[in-house]
């Protein structure tokens, strides 16, 4: 009986493909990088399209208006950008874990520049949305196609 239970774990290792350090840097670079580019650009866009107002929902403060714009793209932006980045190779993740967990990021950035800190905001959400995504990335990897025996 030990025998089957040894060799079942043997095989759930080979579903899943090993981790490596370089894959999982690039995941959380290239999900920083990318979504900071798409969060400046849609603050831009938010910028062009509709100019605060004093009456806007922050009493037309510029910085917290574009940091608001800014977190709501970077988050999702950055998680599509892990996902691409992951499933580079032999090897791909869900979707939607990606997505939810780089979103749940950025809704916490997005609580702390509602509580008053848009810098911590800002700072905190360029390393948590991509790190979470490529936890959600990493955590649900694995061959695109079963390996062969």
């Amino acid at each position: 009986m030990n025998e089957s239970m040894a060799a079942e774990g043997k095989k759930q290792d080979v579903q899943k493909p090993p981790l490596s350090v370089g894959r999982i840097a690039s995941e959380i670079l290239a999900g920083a990088g990318v979504g900071f580019l798409a969060g400046l650009a849609g603050a831009v866009v938010r910028l062009v399209l509709f100019p605060i107002a004093s009456t806007d929902c922050f009493g037309g403060n510029v910085i917290v208006t574009l940091s608001f714009t800014f977190l709501w793209v970077y988050g999702p932006a950055s998680a599509v950008i892990v996902y691409l980045v992951g499933s580079t190779g032999k090897q791909t993740g869900s979707f939607l874990a990606t997505l939810a967990c780089g979103v749940l990021g950025g809704l916490g950035a997005i609580a702390l520049l509602l509580s008053g800190m848009p810098v911590v905001a800002m700072e905190a959400d360029l390393l948590i949305s991509p790190i979470l995504a490529t936890l959600g990335f990493n955590f649900t990897r694995r061959y695109k196609e079963p390996p062969s025996s």
